[in-house]
């Protein structure tokens, strides 16, 4: 029998090898993520369309940042935010569960007994550490931040490792006590295992945790064939609370990805559990009390996965149409839609890159709404205006906040750049949404004004709705060529301005016009004026950004540009004279 003091050493050394685990786990999972940079989801959600192709993607991505938990979340992260659709989901998390099965063949290695040199290297208590002693000096050493991420990857991927072998030597001494591999006969009673593997992953989050516990028994001590399908199988539905937990407080969409995932589950582990135990009680399978080892483990882990996996793809629409039943679609679901940002949830902060990715999208939402609100308004259709300046402005309050949430992540250099970038022209289109805000106020007041007046400013909105459109256009494509054109277009428009407020004086002088209505038409004139100023710094901010190609500045291509330059003043000119 073990002393007590022996007891609380192993307990220590177990729950320490749990906590290194899942700590590594968490560092490699994340810091995987980050080095995509939000490509590689942007990828997965143009790529899904197909469910094989996205039941590959699933696969190969878990298999990557070891963890379906983190691809199951950024799933419920990616339908909640509009990148996929409620059926791309169902491929993908169907490859997810198959591709956490790779931890459990990483972990198998550990239970390599060999007497030769060569295989001993391979086994990761052997190489981990050096793993992570490499990760720690690119830590420290590196200058690149994208070496650094290298690092932390190998850190977390060593962390892992160790964190698993200390759990196997813990348990180690068990197999000299006497009964106790009886008790984990005892233990491996279908009800009880079941309902242990899946609290314990509930707790714990994480299925591949609770298995790498049970590749640790297997390298100690006897294990059989009955205890690991019981475990296994509770481990894979227990993991699903992971999904269920990002899901609460986002959107109805969420939530139903992550029933996908557990309805999955269910129908994958429960029908098989039941009928195997069933044989085993009437025929007494022989294979079921025999040993079972870490490299078994993963093979049947894998097994069933792949096997339910094809089964699953082919009818897998069952599995969106029971989440829909579950949670059905509202009129007020659709309306909840269309006041919020979809592109902005809070789960993609996990990867900055993709984060930022998004809140790219959400600005060019912004920008549609700000035109569609200056449309109406020079469409004299005030209450749209209205409407589509007070969306602008929750726009542009979940897109701040957003932002400002993605400032308090660890950032790469160029993210940072994006981020910052983003800020500013939030910043521009805030007080454009101002202005027409003001303009709204102040419609009843420009009644009074001469259909000549009238005129004027009408021509003068249409030369700046025009720049607006041009700004999206350049903020949409990133060029530096229409950046270029819309401070080519500021010129025009200022002398535009100067010409229709001398005529407006003129009109005053000579009588055509009441001098009550110089105050409709200056604050009018005023507010587009600041428009335009925004739109010059939105063109500047562009030109600025490192993220376009740089406009060259040679002699040959200054002369091209100063050539271009003149164009586009005479079309701009002509188009907005004031003498058609």
């Amino acid at each position: 029998m073990l002393s007590t003091q022996q007891i609380i050493l192993m307990t220590a050394q177990l729950v320490g090898g749990l906590a290194l685990f899942l700590y590594g786990m968490n560092v490699l999972s994340s810091y995987l993520t980050q080095f995509s940079g939000g490509r590689l989801e942007s990828l997965i959600g143009k790529a899904t369309g197909n469910r094989y192709v996205g039941w590959l993607f699933g696969t190969g991505v878990t298999s990557i940042v070891q963890s379906s938990s983190a691809t199951t979340v950024m799933t419920v992260g990616l339908v909640n935010s509009g990148i996929m659709k409620l059926e791309q989901t169902v491929g993908l998390i169907l490859g997810a569960n198959l591709g956490t099965t790779a931890t459990a063949w990483i972990l198998s290695l550990n239970g390599i007994q060999s007497e030769s040199v060569l295989l001993s290297l391979l086994k990761p208590s052997t190489i981990m550490p050096f793993v992570a002693l490499a990760g720690v000096g690119m830590l420290m050493f590196a200058r690149s931040e994208r070496k650094k991420l290298v690092g932390f990857i190998l850190i977390g991927f060593g962390t892992m490792m160790i964190g698993m072998s200390m759990m196997s030597s813990a348990v180690a001494p068990l197999k000299d006590v006497p009964g106790f591999e009886d008790g984990l006969i005892h233990f491996s009673m279908p009800l009880l295992g079941f309902l242990f593997a899946v609290l314990f992953t509930m707790i714990i989050q994480s299925s591949d945790a609770t298995i790498g516990i049970l590749q640790a028994l297997a390298i100690s001590v006897s294990v059989n064939f009955r205890m690991a399908v019981v475990i296994v199988c509770g481990a894979q539905i227990g993991t699903c609370i992971t999904a269920i937990l990002s899901s609460v407080g986002s959107g109805k969409n969420a939530k139903r990805t992550a029933l996908i995932h557990l309805y999955y589950n269910l129908i994958k582990n429960v029908p098989f559990i039941t009928v195997l135990l069933i044989l085993d009680s009437v025929t007494n399978l022989p294979f079921m009390s025999s040993a079972i080892s870490t490299v078994g483990i993963a093979v049947f882990h894998s097994s069933i996965n792949l096997v339910f996996s094809m089964i699953m793809l082919p009818v897998s629409g069952i599995l969106v149409k029971l989440a829909v039943k579950t949670i059905p679609y509202t009129v007020q679901e659709k309306q909840e839609q269309s006041d919020t940002l979809q592109y902005l949830d809070p789960l993609l902060l996990r990867n900055p890159g993709l984060a930022a990715a998004q809140a790219r999208k959400a600005v060019g939402a912004v920008s549609e709404s700000v035109r569609e609100s200056f449309g109406a308004w020079q469409n004299e259709n005030h209450q749209a205006a209205a409407q589509f300046c007070s969306r602008t402005a929750r726009y542009l309050r979940q897109t701040e906040n957003y932002l400002r949430d993605l400032t308090e992540k660890r950032l790469l250099e160029n993210v940072s750049k994006e981020i910052q970038y983003l800020q500013r022209i939030c910043g521009d289109y805030s007080a454009i949404n101002a202005q027409i805000t003001l303009l709204l106020q102040s419609h009843e007041t420009a009644a009074m004004l001469s259909s000549a007046a009238t005129a004027d400013l009408k021509l003068y909105g249409e030369a700046v709705r025009e720049t607006l459109d041009i700004i999206a256009e350049g903020f949409e494509t990133r060029s530096s060529d229409l950046a270029d054109t819309v401070q080519v277009f500021r010129e025009v428009v200022g002398s535009l301005s100067h010409k229709i407020n001398d005529r407006q004086i003129s009109r005053i002088h000579t009588g055509e016009s009441s001098s009550e209505a110089a105050v409709p038409f200056m604050d009018t004139c005023f507010a587009y004026e600041r428009i335009m100023d925004r739109c010059d710094h939105i063109a500047g901010n562009l030109l600025a950004c490192d993220l376009i190609s740089p406009v060259p500045r040679d002699q040959q291509d200054q002369a091209a540009r100063e050539k271009r330059h003149q164009q586009i003043c005479s079309l701009f000119r002509d188009k907005f004279s004031l003498l058609k």
